[in-house]
């Protein structure tokens, strides 16, 4: 449903009202609620001057199919061709017919106060047609409804429109295709004067007695529910999966009330009654059960025919339980009189009208109470165990229980009595601090009696317990029930966590939160006071605390006076309490909440609590602007990738393959490396192969193959044909292709092996020792800000800890799961002057990391900032470098789960990395390095927990995000309809352009609410947000394989629209506006598969005038610089 609050959704469009109601014995009670179902619309009838849409002129109009209609469906191509309005069997005199896509414009001109319609797809397409409606108000899109069909209910759209000037109404196709798209707007008007949409929820009212009497029966209560509109029956439910009341009361019960039944009227109505009922705890109400129960209406329950429900729980009122607790009339028996048929103690022997003392028996004192003395009882230590023969004559037992005084505050046991062998009673943990509690037990006719004390599970140290006043009564009457003496319950206060914000910016304090079990209607005062800053207490909060009951608002210390509902409506709105630091503050502050009850209910006085947090008030950074630079990460090094780097086209080669004469392909048996990765010797029979190049986009022509050592190197196949060759070196033909330039190497001189091999592409023989990178690869980098070297560091699932283990210059093939060396990582950042990005291994001990951040400084040009973060998504369980934080996290006592434990482990383990570069880089940290947290777009949640692990973020620069964009979310699931498999085949029989709709509709929309909720986390944090990743997210690998060429066909085509360059606009914009600083593309150069379509370029040659996404990023630079 819409989130528009003034939007009637009800359940299948209509009203449920119960009909054919039976009368019964209990009061005239509905039990038969059978449904009928009305109009929706005819509960709401706006008052006023109604002006008919069809009946008014447009100022402008367009239609997917003919011309619109008005009054009658849309028909064909000519007007008036149509039929009569009908919408599920419901006829309509008066709206308009449309074909999507529609929009109809009217001018208003401040003269109407509602708009109303029902809409959806007329029944003369049957269940065909499947469309979205919208309503733009002033150019502000007020209503957007869920995909509908010809089989979906009738939805009705009713929206405040006093004072408006324009109201646009839209028709889309949803994005499948406008056939059989017939859409209607029935009875759509405008409505002027009367009365204004009640948007207010309905109103509850408890009535409820007093259970002052034994009984088994259910107890019963009622709520009056009233309602401006009329309140909606049928969601007074009642059942146990969405009740709409909850009972709490003593010993921590908790109960969803049953419905019994709503009395005459029973239909849709300003006021109805519903009858509740609820058991005993334990199937009895007795004594036991004495005690002031509240009843809460739970949120979002019950609402009105528009839909009006309450936001939060909202607290009614108490009852109480009040069965008589005074001694029984009829002869009394003690049990300190009475033998036991059997008795075990856990220190010494029981006492008998003396508590346990010691180890002797009758070495007790007088047993107490909490100040009380008791002649009679028996004194017990845990655990103990003492059973009485009842045979039959009694009709109660009764005793005060507690721990003896003589031990203060200390011990804690559990009371339990059984009766016949079945559990009547248990207490709860009781200490020496505990109130005196009464048990008052039924036992007619009964013949056993056992009296347990346990110790609690925490030992028996000081477990002194009496049944005070233990007695068996047989015969006589009860007396009449006395009101409850019920001590007045304290208040709670709940607080928030430790909170930060950046000096000069308002905190909006959410979190704060009074509960007081017996406040009922009563007036609490809640107190907020601050030392080192001001609190602004919002004073117009519906149902919430008056501004003349809000004292020295704006001040240190605000004192506000309610009910405990004004006061929690007042502390949970949205900016209800405002806090602002001092002018030129830096450092913690502490906001204390104390909340007194005075009094209100039961004995006592008055009774407080209260609760400090702490605020951070951390140095607001230098604002940057809204400016934001682009810059791209490094698709992965290997020989089959279409990013030509390096003109050596062995540093991207294959590591060697094993190969024996007679053998399957790659199983020679192991080869004897140096350290390097070169081949230091050969077994018989057996030679060894790489693959240098893989794929037609490499450049054809003659290439030099330079080596040092003695063997024998050949290629094996016609692809690359040596024209020349001489000790140590090659000249050879290369004609790229699809089965890859393959070279073997079939013998070696372990005294002086084959090594330190180089392919250089033509051209470079005489420049490739000074200047190894690829000049169109340069040039294709050159106007980007930033390069994240995540894929050349091969950071996913590294393994990489010590400093020795890592590639070099020298190393065989930088195409290794070890990364490409840091060396030529820093050499290409000089080379361009951009701004290096590093991810830094997961497992790299901390000699990797000071030795990596001091190669960094001393090789860095110093105009450059090196980005520094923690591994790659570690949150991300696809990756080895998850479990490996979560271990990690487990170890070190964390969470008690690996997702929390993970989480934290990788904000404590980036700190420590940090600091490393702090310590490394000295004083020119912040000039040369900026530290960057690593989130997840989709759940900020994971960024707050990650910045405020130990406030974490003051170690941090930049919090990043990979705010991928995916297509369309069409119908509300969550998800990309775009990349969903069960949607395939409504996609594979899209167009491209019909798809690049959909995710231009999803930048607006779903992107831009996710870059806004990621901004609000690093500006509450006081840091940079930027992306990590980021671009167009497409795949096809996850559809039926029959489906899978066809739809990585389609992506293809989306992927080299010309639309695309549109598309990257709009996102890179959109992502400026919400506050986004450095943008990273994933990624710089990858062929189109069904794995994805993330390069900006598809191949490193591609001309960019063919590449949209590339140009789209060279615009937002272009205009950006």
């Amino acid at each position: 449903m819409p989130s528009n609050t003034n939007v009637l959704d009800p359940s299948a469009g209509l009203s449920l009202v119960p009909s054919g109601s039976t009368s019964t014995a209990n009061g005239g009670l509905t039990t038969d609620l059978t449904p009928q179902f009305l109009n929706s619309s005819s509960s709401i009838a706006p008052t006023g001057t109604v002006s008919y849409l069809s009946d008014l002129n447009s100022t402008s109009a367009t239609n997917g199919w003919g011309v619109f209609e008005k009054d009658k469906s849309n028909g064909e191509q000519g007007a008036t061709d149509g039929k009569t309005l009908t919408l599920n069997g419901v006829t309509y005199a008066k709206g308009l017919g449309v074909h999507a896509g529609s929009e109809i414009v009217y001018n208003l001109g401040g003269k109407y106060t509602k708009f109303s319609s029902n809409i959806g797809v007329d029944d003369e397409v049957g269940n065909a047609g499947s469309v979205v409606f919208q309503v733009f108000v002033d150019g502000i899109q007020l209503f957007t409804s869920s995909k509908m069909t010809g089989a979906t209910a009738t939805q009705l759209v009713n929206l405040d429109v006093i004072g408006k000037q324009s109201l646009k109404l839209i028709v889309t196709n949803s994005g499948d295709g406008n056939s059989f798209d017939h859409a209607d707007w029935a009875d759509a008007k405008l409505t002027s004067g009367g009365t204004p949409l009640d948007t207010t929820a309905p109103t509850a009212t408890l009535t409820a007695t007093a259970l002052n009497s034994t009984r088994t029966t259910p107890y019963v209560f009622t709520v009056t529910y009233a309602d401006a509109t009329a309140v909606n029956l049928s969601t007074i439910n009642g059942t146990t999966a969405a009740s709409d009341i909850q009972v709490t009361g003593v010993h921590g019960f908790s109960q969803l009330a049953t419905l019994v039944g709503v009395p005459t009227p029973n239909v849709n109505s300003s006021s109805l009654t519903a009858t509740y009922q609820i058991t005993a705890p334990d199937g009895v109400w007795d004594v036991n059960d004495n005690s002031t129960y509240t009843a809460t209406l739970l949120a979002g329950q019950v609402s009105d025919t528009l839909g009006n429900a309450t936001a939060s729980n909202i607290i009614l009122g108490t009852f109480q339980v009040l069965v008589p607790t005074g001694n029984p009339t009829g002869t009394v028996s003690y049990l300190s009189d009475l033998n036991s048929t059997s008795a075990t103690n856990g220190w010494g022997v029981f006492e008998k009208d003396k508590s346990n003392g010691e180890q002797g028996a009758t070495d007790g004192k007088t047993l107490t109470l909490n100040g009380v003395t008791y002649a009679k009882g028996l004194g017990v230590h845990a655990g103990s165990e003492i059973v009485y023969n009842l045979g039959g004559k009694y009709t109660k037992f009764s005793s005060n229980i507690g721990v003896d005084d003589e031990v203060g505050n200390a011990g804690s046991v559990v009371f339990q009595v059984f009766v016949d062998g079945i559990q009547l009673f248990t207490s709860s943990k009781m200490t020496g601090a505990t109130a005196t509690q009464l048990v008052n037990l039924d036992v007619i006719g009964k013949q056993s009696l056992k009296l347990i004390v346990t110790n609690s599970g925490d030992g028996n140290s000081f477990d002194h317990a009496d049944w005070a006043d233990a007695k068996l009564t047989s015969g006589g009457t009860l007396p009449a029930p006395a009101p409850l003496p019920v001590a007045n319950s304290q208040p709670v206060v709940t607080v928030p966590g430790s909170l930060a914000i950046a000096s000069g910016n308002p905190l909006s304090v959410s979190g704060i939160k009074v509960a007081d079990a017996d406040a009922g209607n009563g007036v609490l005062t809640t107190t907020l006071s601050t030392v080192n800053g001001s609190l602004a207490i919002a004073n117009n909060i519906s149902n919430g605390v008056t501004a003349t009951n809000i004292k020295n608002n704006g001040t240190g210390t605000v004192t506000l006076t309610g009910t405990l509902q004004q006061i929690n409506n007042t502390l949970a709105a949205a900016n209800g309490v405002l806090y602002t630091g001092k002018t030129g503050f830096i450092g913690n502050d502490t906001i204390n909440v104390t909340v007194n009850d005075n009094g209100n209910s039961g004995t006592g006085g008055a009774k407080t609590d209260s609760k400090p947090f702490s605020v951070n008030i951390f140095a607001a950074p230098a604002p940057t602007g809204t400016r934001s630079h682009v810059g791209t990460n490094l698709a992965g090094i290997a020989d089959w990738s279409t990013e030509i780097p390096f003109v050596d086209m062995f540093k991207t080669s294959r590591e060697w393959i094993s190969q024996s004469q007679g053998a399957k392909w790659g199983e020679g048996g192991k080869l004897n490396l140096t350290p390097e990765g070169w081949i230091a010797s050969l077994a018989p029979g057996q030679f060894a192969e790489t693959v240098m190049m893989t794929g037609k986009t490499f450049p054809a022509g003659r290439y030099t193959l330079l080596y040092d050592g003695e063997g024998k190197l050949d290629f094996t196949f016609n692809n690359a044909k040596i024209v020349s060759q001489s000790p140590g070196k090659m000249t050879v033909d290369v004609t790229p292709d699809d089965a890859g330039v393959f070279l073997r190497l079939s013998e070696t001189n372990p005294s002086n092996p084959v090594r330190n091999i180089r392919f250089i592409m033509p051209g470079f023989e005489n420049t490739y020792q000074t200047q190894p990178f690829n000049p169109v690869f340069l040039d294709r980098l050159s106007k980007f800000d930033t390069l994240r070297f995540m894929d050349w560091e091969a950071t996913n699932n590294s393994t990489l800890t010590n400093w020795s283990d890592r590639s070099t210059t020298t190393s065989a093939t930088q195409a290794t799961s070890k990364g490409v060396a840091l060396e030529y990582l820093i050499q290409l950042a000089n080379t361009l002057k951009i701004d290096p990005w590093f991810t830094v291994p997961a497992q790299a001990s901390d000699d990797y990391v000071r030795n990596f951040a001091t190669m960094v400084r001393d090789r860095l040009d110093p105009t450059l900032k090196a980005h520094v973060e923690y591994s790659n998504e570690a949150w991300n369980g696809i990756f080895t470098q998850s479990n490996y934080v979560g271990q990690q996290g487990l170890a070190r006592g964390l969470d008690n789960t690996s997702w929390g434990a993970g989480l934290r482990y990788y904000s404590e383990r980036s700190v420590e990395i940090f600091k490393i570069w702090e310590n490394v880089f000295g004083a020119s940290t912040s000039q040369r390095v900026e530290r960057a947290f690593a989130g997840q777009a989709a759940n900020p949640w994971v960024g707050e927990q990650i910045l405020g692990w130990k406030d974490a973020y003051k170690h941090a620069d930049a919090y990043a995000i990979a705010p991928y964009f995916d297509g369309f979310d069409a119908d509300g699931n969550g998800s990309s309809d775009i990349n969903d498999v069960s949607r395939v085949n409504i996609t594979i029989n899209m167009t491209a352009d019909q798809i690049i709709d959909g995710i231009l509709r999803e930048i607006p929309t779903e992107i831009k609410a996710m870059f806004d909720n990621n901004a609000a986390v690093a500006k509450r944090f006081g840091i940079d947000l930027v992306s990590y990743e980021g671009g167009a997210h497409l795949t096809s690998y996850q559809f039926p394989d029959d489906k899978v060429a066809k739809m990585t066909d389609l992506f293809t085509q989306v992927n080299r629209n010309p639309r695309m360059r549109d598309v990257y606009k709009a996102y890179l914009d959109q992502w400026q506006a919400s506050g986004g600083s450095d943008f990273n593309q994933f990624n710089d150069v990858t062929a189109p598969s069904k794995w994805g379509f993330w390069g900006a370029l598809e191949y490193q040659n591609q001309n960019p005038s063919t590449a949209p996404k590339y140009l789209g990023l060279m615009d937002f630079i272009n205009a950006n610089p």
